[in-house]
C-alpha cells in the first residue's frame, strides 16, 4: 500500500499535486527525483510567480530564510570559479562555505526534528523531511571532495560547480514540494514557529562549527 492511501488528507494532497510520495527518491548524485518531473516543475513555476506575495507574513518567513542561505552559498561557490582570485582568497571563501553549509544543515535539521515532535504529521511529511536530510548529506559529501582539490584547478572548479548544482536543485525541491506540504499539513501555530526555530538553531550552530585546515599533501 502506498503512502498516499493511508488517509483522506494525504490522498487529497495527491489529487491536488498529482505527486506520488512513494515515487520520490534521491538518486546517486544527491538529486531529489520523482516520476512526475513535469508536475514538479509546474508546481515550482506556480510557486515562483507568487513568491512576491509569499514573502510577506509568517507563512513565507521560513522559506525566505532557507532561500537566502541557499542563494548566499551559491554565490560563494560561483566565486570559487573566478580565475583572478588568489589561493588565499579561494581558501577563505571555501571556509565560509563550509561554515555556512554546516550551520544551514544543522539549523534545518533541528527545526524539522522539533516540528515533527510537536505536530506528528502524515507519513508524506516524514518522507519529505528525509529527502531534505539526504540532500544535505549529498552536499556534505560534495563539499568534502571539493576540500581535497587544489584551489583554482580544474577539479576544484568542477567540484564547486557540482556542489552549486546540488544546492540549487535542493532549493527548488524545497520550494516546490517540501514547504507546500508543510503549509498543507501542519497546524498554523506550528508552521508559524518554523522561521524562529530555524534561525535560532542556525545561529547556535554557527558558533559550534570548528575550523578545518587542509594540508597541501591532501590536495588533489
Amino acid at each position: 500500500m502506498g503512502l498516499l492511501t493511508k488517509g483522506p488528507r494525504t490522498t487529497a494532497l495527491a489529487v491536488r499535486r498529482n505527486h506520488r510520495a512513494d515515487r520520490v527518491f534521491v538518486d546517486e548524485n544527491g538529486y531529489s527525483r520523482c516520476e512526475f518531473p513535469a508536475t514538479c516543475l509546474a508546481a515550482h513555476n506556480r510557486f515562483s510567480r507568487h513568491r512576491c506575495r509569499l514573502l510577506f507574513g509568517p507563512v513565507a518567513d521560513v522559506l525566505a530564510l532557507l532561500h537566502r542561505d541557499h542563494d548566499e552559498l551559491e554565490r560563494a561557490l560561483t566565486e570559487l570559479g573566478i580565475a583572478d582570485r588568489s589561493e588565499r582568497e579561494l581558501r577563505d571563501t571555501l571556509d565560509a562555505i563550509r561554515v555556512g553549509l554546516a550551520a544551514h544543515a544543522e539549523g534545518e535539521g533541528l527545526m524539522m526534528r522539533a516540528m515533527l515532535s510537536n505536530a506528528h504529521p502524515p507519513a508524506l511529511v516524514y518522507l519529505l523531511c528525509s529527502q531534505v536530510i539526504a540532500a544535505h548529506l549529498a552536499q556534505e559529501g560534495a563539499l568534502a571532495a571539493l576540500e581535497q582539490a587544489r584551489p583554482g584547478s580544474r577539479a576544484w572548479r568542477e567540484r564547486a560547480a557540482h556542489l552549486k548544482n546540488l544546492i540549487d536543485h535542493h532549493d527548488e525541491h524545497e520550494s516546490a514540494c517540501v514547504l507546500p506540504a508543510l503549509r498543507d499539513y501542519l497546524p498554523s501555530d506550528v508552521y508559524n514557529t518554523l522561521a524562529g526555530s530555524y534561525a535560532s538553531a542556525r545561529l547556535r550552530a554557527l558558533g559550534t562549527v570548528p575550523m578545518k585546515i587542509v594540508s597541501d599533501d591532501e590536495l588533489a
